[in-house]
C-alpha cells in the first residue's frame, strides 16, 4: 500500500512537472508569435518608410529635372528670341468662336485626308490659295487646331508626331523671313520633345546669341532637327506675306522658305523624290501673287474660290453677322426714339404694344405727325 502511494505520489509530480512544462511551451509560443507580430509590424512600419521615402526621394528628383529643364527652355528661348505665334492662333480661335464649326469641311476635303494620313511614311505639301479676305488664316488656324487635337489623341497609343505653325506678317520684322521662321518652329519643338531641349541647349551654350540668331547657324540647326523627326507638320500661313528685310526682293524670300523645305525633304541616297528618312508635311496657304502658283502650282492645292463647302461657310457667317447687326441697329434706332420723348407720357405711349416697333423696318419707318 505504501508502494501505491509513492507510485500515486510520483505519477502526480510527473503530471504537474508535465502540466508546468506545457504551461511554459505555451508562454513561450506565445512570446514567441507576440514577438514575431512586433517583429513584422516594424518591418511593415520600416517597409511603409523606405516606400515613402524612396517616392519622396522620386518626386523631388521629378522636380529637380522639371526645373532643370524650364531653366534650360528658357535660356533657349531667350536666345532665340522667335516671334509668339501662340496669340495669332487664339485671336484666328477668338474670330470664330461664335461659329465654331466654320472651316470643318477641309477635313473632309479628299487632299487634306490624303495629306494628313498619319499611316503613310512619306513627305507631303499642301497648298491652300485664295484672294485677299477669303478666310485663308481662320481655315489655317482650324489645320493647327484639328492636328494638335490629334495628336492629343494618338499619344496614348504609341503614335507621336510633332506639330508646328507660323504665321507670316509683312508688318512685323521677325515674321516675314525664313529665319524667323525657323526660329519659331525651333522654338515650338523643343517644348515638344526633351530630346531636342537637350541638343539645342548644348548647342546654344557653345555660341552666343547674335551668331545663334544668324541666317546660316539657324538653318543648319534647324535642318538637323527636323531630319531627326519622324513625323511633322509644319503648318504655315500667309506666305505671301514673307517680303524679307526692306533691302530684300519679296518673291526671293518666298522662294528661299519653298526651297529650304524642298533640300529637307528629299533624301539624296533615295531615287524617289520627296521620300526620305524623316517625315515633313508642308501646309501653305496665301494669295496667288505670281510666285507661289509658278512654284507651288505642281503640288496639291485647294483653291477657296472654288471649294463650295467654304462658300457655304462664308455665307453662314455672313447671315449671321448680317443678323447681329440688325438688331444692333434696332435696338440702336429704339432706344434714339425713346430718348427724343419730350415727356414723360410721349415715353410711355411709345412704349405700349401697339407703337412698340416689331422689327427693323417698323423701327426705320419714320413717324409721320
Amino acid at each position: 500500500m505504501k508502494l501505491t502511494y509513492l507510485k500515486r505520489h510520483r505519477e502526480l509530480i510527473s503530471d504537474e512537472k508535465l502540466t508546468i512544462a506545457i504551461s511554459e511551451v505555451r508562454d513561450f509560443r506565445s512570446e514567441v508569435q507576440n514577438s514575431r507580430k512586433s517583429l513584422e509590424e516594424k518591418l511593415e512600419a520600416l517597409s511603409k518608410q523606405m516606400k515613402e521615402f524612396q517616392l519622396e526621394e522620386k518626386e523631388e528628383r521629378a522636380q529637380k529635372l522639371q526645373e532643370q529643364r524650364s531653366r534650360r527652355l528658357q535660356f533657349v528661348l531667350n536666345k532665340f528670341d522667335a516671334a509668339d505665334c501662340q496669340r495669332d492662333l487664339e485671336h484666328a480661335r477668338h474670330e470664330r468662336r461664335h461659329h465654331s464649326s466654320s472651316g470643318d469641311w477641309i477635313f473632309d476635303h479628299p487632299l487634306f485626308k490624303e495629306w494628313a494620313d498619319l499611316t503613310s511614311a512619306r513627305n507631303g505639301t499642301l497648298y491652300l490659295n485664295g484672294s485677299p479676305g477669303s478666310g485663308k488664316t481662320i481655315l489655317t488656324s482650324r489645320v493647327v487646331e484639328h492636328l494638335e487635337q490629334l495628336k492629343s489623341n494618338n499619344s496614348a497609343h504609341g503614335l507621336e508626331f510633332s506639330v508646328t505653325y507660323f504665321y507670316f506678317n509683312h508688318m512685323r520684322p521677325d515674321k516675314r523671313t525664313l529665319t524667323g521662321l525657323l526660329l519659331a518652329l525651333l522654338s515650338q519643338l523643343i517644348h515638344q520633345d526633351d530630346v531636342l531641349l537637350e541638343q539645342t541647349y548644348q548647342r546654344c551654350l557653345a555660341v552666343d546669341q547674335q551668331k545663334i540668331r544668324s541666317s546660316d547657324t539657324i538653318r543648319d540647326l534647324a535642318s538637323v532637327i527636323f531630319k531627326s523627326q519622324r513625323l511633322c507638320f509644319v503648318i504655315l500661313d500667309g506666305l505671301d506675306e514673307c517680303v524679307g528685310d526692306p533691302s530684300a526682293n519679296p518673291a526671293e524670300e518666298q522662294e528661299q522658305v519653298i526651297d529650304w523645305f524642298d533640300v529637307l525633304t528629299v533624301d539624296p541616297d533615295s531615287k524617289e523624290s520627296h521620300t526620305c528618312k524623316s517625315c515633313v508635311r508642308l501646309f501653305i496657304s496665301g494669295q496667288r501673287n505670281g510666285v507661289l502658283e509658278k512654284r507651288l502650282g505642281l503640288y496639291p492645292s485647294i483653291r477657296l474660290e472654288t471649294a463650295a463647302a467654304h462658300t457655304r461657310d462664308i455665307e453662314s457667317y455672313a447671315a449671321r453677322r448680317s443678323a447681329e447687326i440688325r438688331m444692333f441697329l434696332y435696338a440702336k434706332i429704339v432706344l434714339s426714339n425713346l430718348l427724343s420723348q419730350v415727356s414723360m407720357y410721349n415715353f410711355k405711349q411709345e412704349l405700349k404694344a401697339e407703337h412698340f416697333p416689331k422689327g427693323l423696318n417698323e423701327a426705320w419707318v419714320p413717324k409721320l405727325p
